[in-house]
């Protein structure tokens, strides 16, 4: 009746999973404690009959004798790549030989309760008992979908570890980083995720030096597009003998979270020597120092933090332990002390709105596509200089309401109660019709999501400012005018981005001559220029990025791993409940749905006509996606990497303070 090691067959449909895993440890090499099975039709013959569970028993004892068991179940439907009922069957540990028929029955009738009448489906393994030093788990990769390997140890047996009933130490670093002096042998984890070609839940113990695993299932909340994307990250970031790193998606990303060759060169050219920023910079007396920051790992776009950083302050750095700023050189020392004192004591502008709206309104259309680039860079300065004063007033703001009863969320959707007439007057236009996008990306085609007036106000904002003293509100009147004004602003330059990009990608299509006039969006700056036409070379770069769109990496990425707190805040004011969706599944899911995205990019407004809120990893009141969201009163809230629950469970969001709560359908 019983199966011996050796005997236990891969495609015997008697046993299940946890069982044939402990055999395809001991075939390739790993130490793992002695053990026997139970197949599930003997499992039924016993259960209820004393004599021949005895039976059962007795032939343990003299096949297998051990001085202590450890009686585990084997669900045929347990540790599945879908499913793995991780510590739902009951383990009996410290078994004598004379109590093995007690534990079996203990077990056994454990399991009807979960199985619901389905015994057919459970078989058992015996297996010997090891009174081990130091028990643990790992789980070879983060369950949340993360690449970092975490262990979880206490001295003792395991059973009060996987119960819950302590608190293990907990120790959590990548593949490329383990630490050379860590006490135990962490390779025989990585070795068994290699070897089963999947992350991996493993339960281990270390007896006199001797690392055991007890049993290791598949982490089921990983998909195979996820795990994917992890081995992906191991091959394309630098391993951590060769260089440190701190690659982020930052507010770049978010208007162009997957460039195209022709968006990238495009976005070089804004960011390098004498383009848009580096003049915006110089005319404010502030000093540029171009690198080549911007980074594209899959089809994504990522900035290396530490070079962003050297444009402005070039004396610091971010790469040491805790990826803080730091002074690092006293070369160029001179430089970045005047540049953090004229960032502080950056000064407003009276131009910008007009510049916006010379731009916005004039009439003259492109004749060829350089003179079209042109005109895009040109204005461009107008857009990144809005955007750096807007960034200036919103601080501004930000720290008056420090200590005041609504939050700057709440604010920038009282325009009414700031602006005056002429001032909301300002802003009433008519859009260009025909325009695509809503990103600095040229295949965004999508339909243009256009601005739209409010005339809500929260009446929180409005019994606030009423109930200041008039010394305040004269304080605060004109700063939180000047936060609005250029919120405002903020979207005007928007439009003028997307308008302006609408002439180059309308030149580009007419410049080319390639079959698929698409195609030529795979072409770089660069070569339009030199008149480098190779549609079958574009049509490869296509292909190659097309196979990286099911991936969504993480929104920064790092060398050694990061333990600090995520700032939660909201971005968007409002109330909002519903079904934790993504964005892949927002038509298909229940309703109402509560978005989850890793940052917010403007490619999500097609989602909100189905949609009562958004969660997001990244983004900041200047979003233009959190702009447009509080003219349309859908509350956001952003979390950092502080991510605590699951797609399709039902939460409450509040836009306003960010607070997030699990509520019961």
């Amino acid at each position: 009746m019983l199966i011996r090691q050796n005997d236990i067959s891969e495609h015997d449909c008697r046993i299940g999973n946890k069982t044939k895993n402990l055999k395809r440890l001991v075939e390739r090499g790993f130490l793992v404690p002695d053990f026997v099975a139970i197949a599930s039709d003997t499992v039924q013959r016993i259960d209820c009959d004393f004599a021949a569970c005895s039976k059962l028993c007795e032939e343990i004892r003299t096949t297998f004798p051990k001085m202590l068991y450890a009686v585990r179940s084997s669900a045929l439907i347990e540790d599945q790549n879908q499913s793995s009922l991780a510590g739902q069957f009951l383990t009996e540990i410290k078994v004598p030989p004379e109590q093995l028929a007690t534990a079996i029955n203990n077990v056994i009738a454990q399991s009807k309760t979960i199985l619901l009448g389905e015994s057919d489906k459970f078989s058992l393994i015996i297996q010997e008992y090891i009174d081990v030093d130091i028990a643990g788990v790992c789980f070879t990769r983060n369950p949340t979908g993360q690449r970092e390997l975490i262990i979880e140890h206490h001295r003792g047996e395991g059973g009060s570890l996987v119960g819950g009933k302590i608190t293990p130490e907990r120790d959590a670093f990548y593949w490329n980083n383990i630490p050379e002096d860590y006490p135990f042998n962490v390779n025989i984890f990585t070795d068994i995720e290699r070897s089963f070609g999947f992350p991996q839940d493993i339960e281990w113990g270390i007896k006199d030096n001797k690392l055991f695993i007890l049993q290791t299932r598949p982490i089921t909340t990983i998909s195979q597009d996820k795990y994917a994307e992890i081995l992906f990250l191991e091959t394309a970031l630098p391993q951590i003998s060769e260089a440190d790193f701190c690659y982020a998606k930052t507010q770049i990303s978010e208007v162009s979270p997957r460039p195209t060759p022709f968006t990238f060169s495009l976005l070089q050219a804004i960011y390098g020597t004498d383009g848009p920023i580096m003049n915006v910079y110089r005319k404010h007396h502030i000093a540029y120092f171009p690198q080549p920051f911007l980074k594209i790992i899959g089809n994504e776009l990522f900035v290396d933090q530490e070079k962003e950083l050297k444009t402005l302050l070039p004396s610091c750095s971010l790469l040491n332990k805790n990826y803080r700023l730091r002074l690092a050189t006293i070369r160029n020392l001179p430089a970045t002390f005047t540049n953090i004192l004229s960032t502080i004591f950056l000064k407003d502008v009276d131009d910008c709105c007009r510049r916006l709206f010379d731009s916005l309104t004039s009439v003259e259309r492109t004749k060829d596509f350089e003179h079209a680039l042109q005109g895009f860079l040109h204005d461009y300065e107008v857009v990144f200089e809005t955007n750096l004063l807007a960034a200036k007033n919103l601080k501004k703001a930000e720290v008056l309401l420090k200590k005041e009863s609504i939050t700057l969320a709440d604010l920038l959707s009282a325009e009414s109660l700031f602006l005056n007439p002429d001032q909301q007057r300002l802003f009433l236009f008519d859009v260009e019709k025909g325009l695509t996008g809503n990103t600095l990306e040229i295949a965004d085609e999508d339909e243009f999501y256009a601005p739209q007036t409010t005339e809500k106000i929260d009446t929180g904002v409005l019994d606030w400012w009423r109930r200041l003293p008039r010394w305040k509100q004269k304080l605060y009147k004109n700063p939180l005018t000047q936060a609005l004004l250029f919120q405002k602003c903020c979207e005007i330059a928007r439009i003028v981005m997307i308008k302006n990009l609408n002439e180059v990608r309308k030149s580009l299509l007419e410049l080319t001559e390639f079959q698929d006039k698409k195609h030529v969006f795979f072409q770089s700056l660069d070569e339009i220029r030199q008149q480098k036409w190779d549609e079958d070379c574009c049509a490869k770069r296509n292909a190659d990025y097309d196979q990286y769109t099911v991936f969504e990496l993480p929104t920064k990425l790092t060398a050694h791993l990061l333990s600090h707190k995520s700032v939660i805040q909201g971005i968007s004011p409002g109330i909002a409940e519903g079904f934790v969706v993504e964005a892949d599944a927002v038509s298909s899911s229940q309703t109402p749905r509560i978005l989850f995205t890793r940052m917010l990019s403007p490619t999500l407004t097609k989602h909100f006509a189905d949609i009562t809120g958004i969660i997001s990893e990244k983004g900041g009141l200047l979003s233009h996606l959190a702009i447009i969201a509080r003219e349309r009163h859908i509350p956001i809230v952003v979390i950092g990497d502080k991510k605590d629950f699951q797609s399709g469970e039902y939460l409450q969001i509040d836009g306003s303070t960010g607070e997030i709560k699990k509520l019961k359908k």
